[in-house]
């Protein structure tokens, strides 16, 4: 999507077949990676052809346009397996796309909405899966993870890649190439900014991913049902390890999974036809994005994310709503890797630390965060509530945001399930003076990049920075060699000069213990210029 998607008066694309497919642990039958996104991909069409499956034939024939999410696994054209698995197209050329690591995984679905809008297809399909817990069994075991090959030296007819990479060398030189290093080090940024002490950081993070495993343990494709309480969430008792302090196994993504998602969109002409029940059709009003990369080093203020911000004003401006209460949708899913990432959205969108009204899949810690793709399994559930959803007319929308990075990238897509014709007011709910009151609005994919790299304060990095800083935020992590290390951004005083940033480690116990303790953030540093740094007395 090199260009916004101009407003359509054509009826918005419908997704009108969703499915998730997910593995246990122990399942020695389990598929490759390819298998799960076959299995997912059957689902969705069985979805779209409802009980019977009497459209299902023909809804395969009409799939003109495949896009895969790119993750661990290695298959040269994975959607042309599927669609000649499936009978894609019946047999004809289908148009396919891979979407690299690094590209938004709505980037596929507004695509697909594209090709549909343009006319250029009548039904397309998106899918994304991974097998890591099937491979890493297998290996536990001695044996050799097998993988769908694909065609030789095949390549899909469309591929796209991130315009740059996601992160510097610095980050990667100085022990902060982790996602979980990262986004701990937003969150102490965070307590700082709350003035908050570790005890009560400890008690929001375990009260807010409680709530998420709660709404897991009754969503049945959750990979953990277990619903852990707050206590034994933040706690390292158990084999709950610390991954990068105050982040514990417990509160991070877990992509060691067996799980796929797919989609099924159409025409509204193509709906009809199959006599596809209103109900049971979910339009994707609009999608925003922007892909401005400015890595965490550079940020100046690492807790708040204007980018995400410019995302959730446009959809707002576009839609006709307000940014607060999650743009007044009912059903809200953020994407949700840690912690730190939903509490940034959720203070961006108005909405309160409240999991049963910030996710519908229990957060990729529980339901499972399968590399670059958990966001299609959050479209998969949002359909599948919006569907059941009671309102006075049946008229209701939800939000799904995803991230790219660790909060580089951001996007958001507003979903809605109702009455009423793309563009033409008045079939919806009583007029309230926003466009919730309306009917759907004209789909639109939008790009705000631009947008976002003005609105987005940048520092200059100097690996190099002596003398006196301040920490914008720190972290413990292990090391390989059995000590802790502690990982910081620092900045430098504004004096007589711009501030500039740097990333640098202590390998000094007392600065672990006090990270630890107290946090990071707004501690004064000495900088020794070769990468290293003492926290100086308060």
């Amino acid at each position: 999507m090199n260009d916004t998607i101009e407003p359509s008066l054509s009826p918005a694309p419908t997704i009108v077949g969703v499915a998730t497919a997910v593995g246990r642990p122990g399942d020695h039958e389990a598929p490759d990676a390819v298998g799960w996104m076959e299995r997912a991909l059957v689902g969705a069409l069985d979805d779209a052809a409802g009980p019977g499956g009497s459209a299902r034939v023909e809804l395969a024939a009409e799939v003109g346009w495949v896009g895969v999410a790119e993750g661990t696994w290695r298959c040269s054209d994975a959607g042309a397996v599927l669609a000649e698995r499936l009978g894609l197209g019946a047999g004809g050329p289908v148009h396919t796309v891979r979407a690299d690591i690094g590209i938004l995984q709505q980037r596929l679905i507004a695509e697909a909405c594209g090709a549909i809008l343009r006319g250029e297809v009548e039904a397309a399909v998106v899918v994304g899966g991974e097998a890591r817990a099937r491979d890493r069994a297998i290996a536990r075991r001695g044996g050799v993870p097998t993988e769908t090959a694909g065609p030789e030296g095949a390549q899909p007819d469309e591929v796209i890649h991130p315009a740059a990479d996601l992160m510097s060398d610095l980050e990667l030189e100085r022990d902060l190439a982790t996602p979980a290093t990262q986004y701990a080090i937003i969150e102490d940024a965070l307590a700082g900014a709350d003035g908050i002490d570790r005890a009560a950081l400890r008690r929001r993070l375990g009260d807010l991913w409680a709530g998420f495993a709660a709404v897991a343990a009754d969503n049945p494709t959750a990979w953990d049902r277990s619903e852990p309480p707050s206590r034994a969430i933040v706690s390292t008792e158990g084999g709950n390890r610390m991954v990068a302090d105050p982040y514990t196994r417990s509160l991070c993504s877990q992509w060691n999974v067996d799980s796929a998602s797919a989609l099924v969109l159409v025409s509204t002409g193509l709906a009809e036809r199959l006599h596809i029940p209103p109900r049971r059709r979910v339009t994707v009003e609009a999608t925003a994005e922007s892909n401005l990369i400015v890595p965490l080093p550079q940020r100046a203020a690492p807790h708040r994310w204007p980018a995400f911000e410019n995302v959730v004003e446009a959809l707002a401006a576009h839609l006709g709503v307000q940014v607060e209460e999650g743009l007044g949708a009912e059903l809200v899913d953020l994407y949700a890797c840690f912690p730190s990432a939903v509490q940034v959205q959720a203070r961006a969108l108005g909405l309160p630390l409240d999991a049963t009204r910030l996710t519908v899949t229990g957060g990729m810690t529980f339901a499972g965060g399968p590399l670059n793709n958990a966001m299609l399994a959050s479209v998969v559930a949002m359909a599948q509530r919006l569907r059941r959803l009671e309102t006075n007319d049946g008229s209701a929308r939800g939000l799904v945001t995803s991230i790219s990075g660790m909060l580089t990238k951001p996007g958001a897509m507003m979903l809605r399930i109702g009455r009423g014709e793309p563009g033409v007011p008045g079939h919806g709910l009583p007029d309230t003076g926003v466009n919730t009151a309306g009917a759907p609005a004209p789909f639109v994919a939008l790009d705000v990049t631009e947008e976002s790299s003005r609105h987005t304060e940048a520092v200059d990095v100097d690996a190099n920075l002596t003398g006196r800083a301040t920490v914008v935020g720190a972290t413990v992590i292990p090391t390989f060699e059995g000590h802790d290390r502690v990982v910081a951004v620092l900045r430098t005083p504004p004096v007589g000069g711009p501030v500039f940033h740097t990333v640098a480690t202590s390998d000094a116990e007392a600065d672990a213990v006090r990270v630890r303790a107290f946090g990071g953030a707004g501690a004064t540093a000495h900088l020794d210029g070769q990468g290293g740094f003492t926290l100086l007395e308060a």
